[in-house]
């Protein structure tokens, strides 16, 4: 698909004939184009070679030189916070966006504009903001009368991060997220922190079906012979580098590294279960430095896996998951009983998350008070942490309707 264009006209409510063009794709940004087709769109898949020779907005042989900034009120904001000058620590990073990083992002919006005039293009879709082009596709839409960019947030929490408001979704015109209570979050930021113009904010269902699903799929047999429950324990992924946060929502890498040896030696202490460790193995390296510990251990009752979330939700008796995140509420959508963590020392939450998840939420202040919850959860009925579908989801609004409502 990534290889052709789609477009035909159905006989639809929402017969348009408009063009969607897909900055990047994935399994449920492709679910949505398939229903975009049906509801009449077009739809045009983005590669590089679309966009013409980028025009020249800085002659990096003559403009090459920072120092005017040195005696700037930036530069002064900056280093009574820094309590130190710090121009000679930042020069180079300066010259980085100044004459790097801007002219060609400038040069890329102008290109957008110029290929979203060309081709026709009513909507820019696209699942996150993390490159050039990215943020270039979607400042584009912003200034193009006839284009609006779309957002479809890439996973799912329960997190207070006030800075994805600049890092993600002021950027947007219209933004879906999988969840009642994102949806709300985002809504209060925007109303916060946007003083013009608020994007429209609502639920799209294409990230959470694939999990809905699972719930209505009998088990698997297992060729396991014991007949011991599966508990599938779904870490979070701990970077190999990780930046300072801006606001706290994953913990810090040797915190949670200190977390799962922990989590280790009390699973190899249930012998009646048999747990499942779900690495996500780190892109680049692909390697994941636990397996090494768990390996050690030469258990019979603990296995590291990496292949797909989905076949083990479905074989899982019980989920274990870190924090409320995205593997957290595919297990939420999948019917599992699921039990996760909050360390108020390490994460903000959203106000209502623990009226959302009632007993499958819990907070805890130290390790020990952490794996007495894990005790507990595995001893209790299974029935008090699955959370109700009710809570997560607030309608089935057709995101084309959305999507009608403002063109």
């Amino acid at each position: 698909l990534n290889n052709i264009d789609i477009g035909f006209n159905s006989f639809s409510s929402h017969d348009t004939n408009k063009t969607i063009l897909v900055i990047k794709s994935r399994d449920y940004v492709q679910e949505f184009c398939k229903d975009a087709v049906n509801n009449g769109y077009n739809i045009k898949y983005f590669k590089e070679k679309m966009l013409a020779p980028s025009p020249t907005i800085i002659n990096k042989n003559i403009y090459t030189n920072t120092d005017h900034l040195k005696n700037s009120n930036l530069m002064k904001w900056i280093n009574d916070h820094c309590g130190l000058d710090a121009y000679n620590i930042l020069k180079d990073r300066f010259n980085y966006l100044l004459y790097s990083l801007f002219p060609e992002t400038l040069s890329l919006i102008i290109n957008f504009i110029n290929l979203y005039e060309k081709e026709n293009i009513s909507l820019v879709l696209n699942y996150s903001l993390a490159t050039e082009i990215d943020f270039a596709a979607a400042m584009a839409a912003k200034i193009s009368k006839s284009t609006k960019s779309v957002g479809f947030y890439h996973g799912m929490d329960a997190f207070n991060v006030p800075f994805r408001h600049f890092m993600e979704f002021k950027h947007f015109d219209i933004y879906f997220a999988s969840t009642k209570g994102e949806v709300n979050h985002i809504k209060a930021l925007s109303n916060q922190f946007s003083h013009d113009s608020h994007p429209v904010i609502s639920e799209y269902p294409y990230l959470r079906n694939k999990n809905i699903q699972l719930r209505n799929k009998n088990k698997p047999q297992l060729l396991n012979k014991s007949n011991k429950p599966i508990i599938l324990y779904l870490p979070i992924m701990r970077k190999i580098r990780l930046n300072m946060p801006v606001d706290l929502s994953i913990p810090q890498t040797m915190y949670l590294y200190r977390w799962h040896m922990a989590l280790i030696d009390y699973f190899l202490t249930r012998k009646d279960c048999h747990f499942i460790w779900k690495a996500v193995l780190q892109s680049k390296f692909n390697y994941d430095p636990i397996k090494k510990y768990i390996d050690q251990k030469k258990s019979d009752n603990l296995t590291f896996s990496d292949t797909n979330i989905q076949s083990w939700l479905l074989k899982a008796d019980r989920v274990i998951c870190d924090v409320p995140s995205t593997a957290y509420f595919e297990a939420c959508f999948a019917g599992k009983p699921v039990i996760t963590f909050h360390n108020p020392d390490e994460q903000n939450l959203r106000d209502n998350a623990y009226d959302t998840f009632g007993d499958s939420l819990k907070s805890y202040n130290s390790f020990d008070e952490g794996l007495a919850f894990v005790d507990e959860f595995l001893n209790d009925e299974p029935e008090k942490y699955i959370v109700d579908l009710d809570n997560l989801r607030d309608s089935d609004t057709s995101v084309f309707d959305v999507l009608g409502s403002c063109n």
